[in-house]
């Protein structure tokens, strides 16, 4: 039955058919893009837990160190760690308050580095190619206004950042 426009009844009933599917596949879109946010920061939250034991392992192992050697060992594990997680903080693969958490457990990190004169010249030591730990100069680089007090110290031409003084979670180190 076609009215005097020129259409049918049954035009109608697909209209209305349609913008209401129209509406669930918009609802069923934003039904899975909070599932994903909701999954990445679970993912995150689950990738910080082993990032803290490793730092918690290394600096065990760096402390129970007795010789000169198994000390430096130790401590450039320590500086990968923080190299490699100063990646993942500066690609954002930590989100929401995972990555805040990561963020300053960096930052304190680098702090007790800066802080305590052992730490601050094994560091300095490792630090000697501008290639070296490029995350590391980065992340601080980007942080400054976070950390009290930036310590350029020059090697050659290279100007290497590294902070000063540390919070009091971290001061137990």
């Amino acid at each position: 039955m076609e009215t005097s426009s020129g259409t049918s009844a049954g035009d109608g009933v697909v209209l209305i058919l349609t913008v209401l599917a129209l509406a669930l596949n918009a609802g069923a879109l934003f039904y899975a893009g909070r599932q994903f946010a909701t999954a990445r920061r679970a993912a995150a939250a689950g990738s910080l837990v082993p990032i803290a034991e490793s730092f918690r392992q290394a600096w065990l192992e760096y402390k129970r160190s007795t010789d000169e050697q198994e000390k430096k060992h130790t401590f450039a594990d320590i500086a990968n760690l923080l190299e490699m997680s100063c990646a993942i903080y500066q690609d954002g693969l930590l989100t929401g308050r995972a990555g805040n958490l990561l963020r300053d457990y960096l930052i304190d990190v680098l702090r007790l580095i800066q802080k305590k004169t052992e730490y601050r010249d094994r560091l300095q030591g490792l630090l000697v190619d501008p290639k070296n730990f490029v995350h590391i100069r980065e992340f601080v680089g980007k942080h400054k206004r976070q950390l009290n007090r930036i310590i350029v110290v020059r090697s050659g031409s290279d100007e290497l950042h590294i902070m000063q003084r540390i919070r009091s979670l971290i001061g137990a180190l």
